[in-house]
C-alpha cells in the first residue's frame, strides 16, 4: 500500500471514531487503489468530482448527523470512463452483496440493466460509503449518463416528469445505492437553463414543500433564480410523490465560513451535531473548503440540510467558525 493511500485510510478511520461510526475497513481496499499516487501528484487534479483538488469529499447528514459520509473518484486518475464504471460496479455489487447479501440480487438486476444503455463519457462514475454506529450504512455509485437514451426507463420517466416543470434539465447521473434500507436509485440533473425554484412545485407531491425549500435555498445563496449551471437535482420517487435534493454548487455559495454560518441559522435543532461533525472532520483547507451544501424535502417531511467539505484540498487551514 502507497504512503498517500496509508493516509487517507486513516483519516477515515480517525474521522469515523470521533463521530463514534464503525466499519471503515469496507472501505479501506477501494482507498488503497484509488489513491496510489503521492497525494500532491497533480493527475489527481484532473477530475470530476472536486476539479482542482483531490477527488475526495467528506458530507454532514442533518438526517444522520453522526455518521461518517464519503464520496470519491474511484480506481485513480487516468482511467478511461468505461473502465471506472466497470470497475465500480463490480466495487458495488461484490461488496454489497457480501454486507447486505438480501440485497445483493436486486442491486445486481438495477445496475445489469446498464449494459444495454450505452457507455459513460468523461470519468465515468464516483462512488460513495456511508458509516454509523452499527457499521456500514449503504454503499453507493453514481453513474455518469450522456443522454436520456441511456437511462433505465423509470428514470427516463422521472426525467420527463422533471423536464415538464424544470425547463433545461438535463441527465448528469444515476446513482443506485444498496445498504440497510434495501436498493435505491436516483436521477441527477443538471440545469443547465438555471432554476426558478418556485419551478419545483410542479414535481409530483412537491408543492407543499417547496415553499421551505425555497426559502432555505434562498437562505443560503440570497437567491430565488439560481443562474445556469450552479445547481443540480437529484429527484426520486417515494410514497406519495417526489423527494427532491437540490445541490447548490459552489457557484452559487458566498465563501465557506458564510456558508457553514448559514447552514448553522437553518439547522436549529441539528446546530451541536453540525459543530460535533466540523471538530470531527478537522481545519479544512483554501476558497473550495465546501463543495457543496443540499436541501432536501420529500412529501410529509420537513427540508433537511447536507454539506459537502473538502477536507484534503490545498492552500492555507481555513478553521470552520462552528469548529
Amino acid at each position: 500500500m502507497s504512503a498517500a493511500a496509508a493516509t487517507v485510510i486513516e483519516r477515515v478511520h480517525r474521522v469515523g471514531r470521533r463521530l463514534g461510526a464503525r466499519g471503515m475497513e469496507a472501505l479501506d481496499d477501494l482507498l488503497a487503489q484509488s489513491f496510489a499516487l503521492p497525494l500532491d501528484d497533480a493527475r489527481y487534479r484532473d477530475n470530476a468530482l472536486v476539479p482542482g483538488e483531490l477527488p475526495y469529499e467528506e458530507s454532514f447528514s442533518e438526517r444522520a448527523p453522526d455518521a461518517l459520509r464519503v464520496d470519491l473518484e474511484p480506481f485513480g486518475p487516468g482511467l478511461a470512463a468505461r473502465a471506472r464504471l466497470e470497475e465500480t460496479r463490480g466495487w458495488l455489487t461484490d461488496l454489497g452483496a457480501r454486507l447486505f447479501p438480501a440485497c445483493a440480487g436486486a442491486c445486481r438486476d438495477r445496475v445489469a440493466a446498464w449494459q444495454a444503455l450505452g457507455g459513460a463519457a468523461r470519468f465515468g462514475a464516483f462512488a460513495g460509503a456511508g458509516f454509523d454506529r452499527d457499521g456500514v450504512v449503504e454503499l453507493k455509485l453514481y453513474r455518469e449518463v450522456g443522454d436520456a437514451a441511456h437511462l433505465p426507463p423509470g428514470a427516463r420517466a422521472l426525467l420527463a416528469d422533471a423536464a415538464a416543470a424544470v425547463p433545461g434539465v438535463v441527465p448528469l447521473l444515476h446513482a443506485v445505492s444498496v445498504g440497510r434500507h434495501g436498493v435505491a436509485e436516483r436521477l441527477y440533473l443538471r440545469c443547465g437553463d438555471g432554476l426558478r425554484l418556485a419551478d419545483l412545485a410542479g414535481l409530483d407531491g412537491a408543492a407543499p414543500g417547496v415553499p421551505a425549500l425555497a426559502m432555505a435555498a434562498a437562505a443560503l445563496t440570497g437567491r430565488m433564480f439560481l443562474v445556469p449551471n450552479t445547481a443540480i437535482l437529484g429527484l426520486r420517487r417515494v410514497a406519495g410523490g417526489c423527494e427532491i435534493k437540490l445541490e447548490l454548487l459552489p457557484a452559487a455559495l458566498p465563501p465557506p465560513a458564510q456558508t457553514l454560518a448559514a447552514a448553522e441559522r437553518l439547522l436549529i435543532d441539528a446546530r451541536g451535531a453540525l459543530r460535533r461533525w466540523c471538530a470531527a472532520i478537522g481545519p479544512l483547507r483554501g476558497d473550495h473548503a465546501i463543495g457543496a451544501v443540499s436541501v432536501r424535502i420529500a412529501p410529509g417531511a420537513p427540508p433537511a440540510l447536507n454539506l459537502y467539505a473538502r477536507p484534503l484540498g490545498r492552500g492555507e487551514p481555513l478553521v470552520l467558525a462552528a469548529g
